[in-house]
């Protein structure tokens, strides 16, 4: 009768315990804010997303370099503007897929990049001998690659145009806005697209 009634106090104490830890679980659950974790993935991947800008503006840079200051220029031709950049980054592919883009998928090699690889628009033609206004240089408001979804954006659209647009909703960061690159190589995210030097630059969507 002794070892049965200590059996069942230690079943009881048990009992106890486990009910104690689901109201303290339960408790806890209410304090947190279970949207928090996805705003800090969004946040993260819009990290990553402004340092492939980066890599592919650096990339840019190398290849205006070795062509007398001169980017790639292929008129209505996203992926071989880019591909003319893929033997500037060291091959890495996924560059050009934001990791917010879920329509796009990531590419393991540069130098073999489609469409379905790229998450970023293109502004083909610049030279970084021109990119001045009234003889001043301008590259830190000229952009030259951005994040896809702007709206109203088309092969014919010039970035004049475009000063104050808004991004889609289908875009990589939604209506939350966009990763610019500029061409003196900086990234800047904003909600709306800025006003640039060439009005009449002419986009490669």
């Amino acid at each position: 009768m002794q070892l049965s009634s200590i059996s069942h106090s230690q079943q009881a104490l048990t009992m106890t315990e486990a009910l104690i830890l689901l109201v303290v679980i339960i408790l806890l659950a209410g304090l947190v804010d279970w949207g928090a974790p996805l705003g800090a993935r969004e946040r993260a991947r819009k990290i990553q997303c402004l340092n492939n800008l980066r890599q592919i503006g650096l990339g840019l840079e190398a290849y205006a370099a070795d062509h007398d200051g001169r980017y790639p220029a292929v008129p209505s031709d996203l992926v071989q503007n880019y591909l003319f950049v893929s033997n500037y980054v060291g091959n890495a592919g996924s560059i050009f897929k934001c990791p917010s883009d879920f329509e796009k998928v990531s590419s393991n090699s540069a130098s073999s990049v489609t469409l379905a690889n790229i998450s970023y628009s293109y502004v083909p033609g610049l030279n970084t001998h021109k990119v001045m206004r009234g003889g001043v240089l301008v590259r830190d408001t000229t952009p030259i690659a951005f994040d896809r979804g702007l709206r109203g954006l088309s092969n014919e659209v010039s970035l004049a145009s475009l000063s104050g647009r808004l991004w889609q909703h289908e875009s990589p960061h939604k209506e939350d806005g966009g990763n610019i690159l500029f061409t003196d190589c900086h990234v800047w995210f904003q909600d709306k697209f800025p006003p640039n030097a060439f009005p009449n630059q002419v986009l490669t969507p």
